[in-house]
């Protein structure tokens, strides 16, 4: 099978420590000031040496990816619960383009308020003040 090929192929032309360093190199693994598509390249590329990734179980693979973004991408992507592998890229590079396009959209639309509890009073405030003046 191919799993025998791979290991034994392993076994022969890459030593313990090659191997060895490559697997921490991989399960250490952050994605940092990267890309996702170059966390996901790095991710691959360091895989094929995991004894991780001799039985591939899409949803592991998900978890340690998961695991090496950068938080706010981990918070995004963690509460959907991806099993497939080429979805989550797909969806961490979508939110990757929406975080980097935010400082491009209009500073201000409409009225703004703060989150904080006093405006959201004033904010109701002012909003029954204009529905009690309108009737």
């Amino acid at each position: 099978t191919w799993e025998v090929f791979r290991a034994k192929f392993f076994e022969k032309y890459f030593p313990n420590d090659v191997r060895r360093a490559k697997e921490i190199e991989f399960m250490q693994l952050k994605q940092g000031n990267m890309t996702v598509g170059e966390y996901a390249s790095k991710f691959e590329e360091l895989g094929k040496y995991s004894t991780f990734f001799y039985h591939p179980d899409e949803r592991m693979k998900c978890i340690k990816f998961e695991d090496g973004l950068r938080s706010e991408l981990r918070k995004a992507v963690g509460i959907l619960e991806i099993s497939d592998f080429p979805t989550l890229i797909h969806k961490c590079r979508f939110l990757e383009g929406f975080d980097h396009n935010k400082d491009n959209r209009p500073k201000s639309f409409g009225p703004q308020f703060s989150k904080k509890r006093d405006n959201e009073d004033t904010f109701n405030i002012l909003f029954l003040r204009k529905y009690i003046y309108c009737k």
